[in-house]
């Protein structure tokens, strides 16, 4: 503490050095005496030498009698020091007069969203879709600004999937959720600034339930050979329907060929029953439709019938000759 004494007037004791966080208020207790004049009748001012940092409107007492209060106030994310001169004047006009150091630290001015990402409802299996936001920062150029996302489900949105984008302040982020998936997870966009202060904005993603339709997960082409009936399996899927309630059914391009029903082995498992025409054989190709009542897949595959080769035959007539001798004479006789 440090106290100025006159031969008569007002008596201050301010500290040496006031230290004042960036961006706040500080209240400074100090005492005035006055050997000369009622302590109660005097009043108070104060200067800075460094009006940038913070001016008068930034210094202002309360409290009366001994008991006095500064409150400082620097300007709005400024940092520094300056040195801060306090005058009491008393009734008789006057003056006593002290100084004393105000540090203010350097403290980093936080990144913030000027515009941010409100809630979003997207369509499963939407394709990839950018939602802007715009950010600034009082220190860091807004190009210099890094954003990163986190998904607070990554069964649903893989961060990977979350592509910052843009520049300066205007900012996008691009979201892709996960193929075949639904359901809802919040989204956190991160700002960070050259001090690595951060700003987050988190907001809900909600992907929306749409129906898929049944597939069939590989087909392969199919041979046989002619005249012998056979099956061939396949397998039918469903992400989101059960497969009980998907029917199959098949038809073929070339009924000369073959005919082809479908039968279950169980919900998954499915057979193509085919039965080859008499004596064909040739390539075509059979038509698969599977559907869970509200949507449907139609797929084809390759039928190929070998040929066989069919050993000779021939057919006896109904007319049969018989020869009949007597007496070294013949005769002929249709049976």
């Amino acid at each position: 503490m440090r106290t100025l004494a006159h031969a008569a007037g007002p008596v201050l004791t301010v500290p040496l050095t006031v230290t004042v966080k960036e961006d706040t208020t500080t209240n400074l207790s100090f005492m005035v005496t006055d050997s000369s004049s009622p302590i109660f009748s005097t009043t108070m001012a104060a200067t800075s030498s460094a009006t940038n940092l913070i001016d008068s409107s930034g210094l202002v007492f309360s409290g009366a009698g001994t008991n006095r209060v500064l409150a400082i106030t620097p300007k709005t994310h400024k940092y520094g020091s300056a040195t801060i001169t306090v005058v009491a004047t008393d009734a008789a006009g006057l003056k006593g007069t002290n100084r004393f150091l105000l540090s203010i630290p350097f403290v980093d001015v936080l990144p913030v969203f000027t515009t941010v990402i409100s809630n979003k409802t997207v369509l499963q299996n939407s394709s990839a879709t950018a939602f802007p936001f715009q950010i600034s920062d009082y220190e860091t150029a807004a190009a210099s600004l890094t954003v990163t996302a986190f998904s607070g489900d990554t069964n649903l949105v893989m961060n990977s999937k979350l592509v910052p984008g843009g520049s300066g302040a205007s900012r996008t982020l691009t979201v892709t959720p996960v193929t075949n998936t639904y359901g809802a997870t919040t989204i956190s966009v991160v700002v960070t600034d050259a001090n690595n202060g951060k700003a987050t904005n988190t907001f809900t993603l909600t992907v929306t339930h749409v129906n898929q339709a049944p597939y069939f997960p590989s087909l392969t082409p199919i041979t046989g050979l002619e005249d012998v009936p056979f099956t061939s399996p396949f397998v039918v899927a469903d992400i989101d329907t059960p497969l009980s309630n998907v029917t199959v059914t098949a038809s073929i391009t070339s009924t000369n060929l073959a005919s082809v029903t479908v039968t279950n082995v169980d919900d998954t498992n499915r057979l193509l029953v085919i039965t080859p025409q008499a004596n064909a054989f040739n390539s075509t190709t059979i038509k698969l439709i599977a559907s869970d009542g509200l949507k449907s897949t139609t797929n084809s595959v390759l039928l190929t019938l070998t040929g066989v080769n069919d050993p000779p035959s021939f057919t006896l007539s109904s007319n049969q000759v018989i020869a009949v001798e007597d007496a070294g004479r013949s005769a002929w006789r249709d049976s």
